[in-house]
């Protein structure tokens, strides 16, 4: 059984269930609600201090909504840069080895041994002995 639901009827002085009747918030409670519809300004003061309540919690829902969104939306923002700063750094480093391996390759044409265009390149002598074995 819901009392705010069925406050009305016990509060214009219909009793209580037996059961009920022998709790004693539930009768202070009562008792609270009988003098609040007795005094209708209070009554009104407590609708809109419930009014007032209800709109600031509606408010603080909607901020914190829109706080979650534009968080996300940032959140998205600065992952794409740092998605286009990687790629731009991988893409540098891609064009430096490639620059590395020609480079390596026009040595080792020449006639150049393989640890000094490994030193010269910055390449490791493993990928150097690679390049020799046609295999890069």
């Amino acid at each position: 059984m819901n009392i705010l639901g069925l406050g009305e009827r016990y509060a214009a002085g219909e009793p209580l269930p037996e059961e009920l009747a022998e709790e004693e918030e539930l009768l202070m409670a009562v008792n609270e609600l009988k003098r609040i519809n007795a005094d209708a300004e209070l009554r009104q003061l407590l609708e809109l201090r419930a009014k007032e309540a209800h709109d600031r919690a509606t408010a603080l829902a909607e901020a914190r909504e829109r706080g979650i969104e534009e968080g996300i939306q940032k959140g998205i923002e600065r992952g794409i840069e740092r998605g286009i700063e990687k790629g731009i750094e991988k893409g540098i480093e891609k064009g430096a080895r490639a620059e590395r391996l020609a480079v390596a390759r026009r040595m080792l044409s020449r006639g150049l041994d393989a640890p000094f265009v490994a030193e010269t390149t910055g390449l490791p002598l493993e990928e150097v002995h690679r390049l020799l074995a046609g295999k890069v």
